[in-house]
């Protein structure tokens, strides 16, 4: 019995070096759409029975993060299968892998520089007049695919940090611009045994815009009264799929960066984030925090 754990062992610790080496075990398949068509539910992580997404919509009007549900396949067999072992005895399978999180890479073309530039920052220090996305970030996630198994989990691909750059810059300052952000995600995880594996690049393009996610079903000047009624309410309001403009509204609450202009393009008494309102423009914004919040 003894010679034979030792066996299985060393055919264990030969497949585990080879997997070490080859990318192609462990890689994404796809990004699961999760909307209301879906009961907001993140399935399994079958490419079979999920809707997949090409592209991603990120309404900066309403978010300051986007979520992505990457479909994961572990192609490593069964461990058990491939020594001989006993298919009744339980344990956890040394070909599992366990996610840990998400490197992320961005690359956008158009940006111009935040609004405030030359404004002390949090740090003390002037903000750069020069938007400049990190050149990677780990985002953490958590999950385990089992071999020859597929999974879904959820990572922040746009955490806030990267979302309130993304807001703070003037080429959204209009309603309705937009760009293109190229997202490359590299899923981590360990194996039983502490090897670490990555999965080859997945490269996701999202579609950063601002309030192109609003559906207007009242007038704009509408959105923000406190007895506008709200029909609906997405997911995750300002990802995939159009919000209530009422949500939106909600969204804005004072004190948040630049809440007065972002209602104020909202519900056109404004055509622009660097025309603020003036006058009875203004007075009708501000009356809507004072009846709103």
């Amino acid at each position: 019995m003894k010679r034979k754990l030792v066996i299985g062992s060393l055919a264990a610790m030969m497949l585990v070096g080879c997997v070490a080496e080859d990318p192609t075990v462990f890689y994404v398949m796809a990004n699961q759409l999760v909307t209301r068509k879906v009961q907001c539910i993140v399935k399994g992580g079958s490419s079979g029975s999920v809707e997949a997404q090409s592209v991603g919509y990120f309404d900066l009007l309403q978010a300051n993060r986007y979520l992505m549900f990457p479909m994961i396949q572990n192609q490593m067999p069964e461990l058990d299968k491939a020594v001989g072992q006993n298919e009744s005895t339980m344990h956890l399978d040394p070909h599992t892998i366990t996610i840990t999180g998400a490197w992320v890479t961005y690359e956008m073309q158009g940006l111009q520089g935040p609004y405030n530039a030359g404004a002390a920052g949090p740090d003390g220090e002037p903000i750069a007049a020069e938007t400049k996305l990190p050149g990677k970030v780990f985002v953490p996630a958590s999950g385990a695919i089992a071999p020859d198994n597929a999974g879904t989990v959820m990572i922040e691909v746009i955490p806030p940090a990267v979302g309130m750059m993304l807001d703070s810059d003037v080429a959204f300052d209009q309603m309705y611009v937009a760009g293109m952000l190229q997202t490359k995600v590299v899923m981590q995880g360990y194996l039983l045994d502490g090897t670490e594996v990555h999965t080859p690049p997945f490269n996701f393009a999202i579609k950063v815009c601002r309030g192109c996610l609003v559906n207007f079903d009242v007038p704009p000047k509408e959105c923000c009264n406190a007895s506008t009624e709200v029909s609906y309410v997405p997911c995750w309001p300002g990802q995939d799929e159009a919000s209530p403009c009422r949500i939106a509204c909600d969204l804005l609450y004072q004190g948040s960066p630049r809440a007065v202009e972002k209602r104020a393009l909202l519900m056109s008494k404004t055509d622009s984030l660097a025309n603020p309102p003036t006058g009875d423009a203004l007075d009708f914004v501000l009356k809507t925090f004072s009846d709103g919040d």
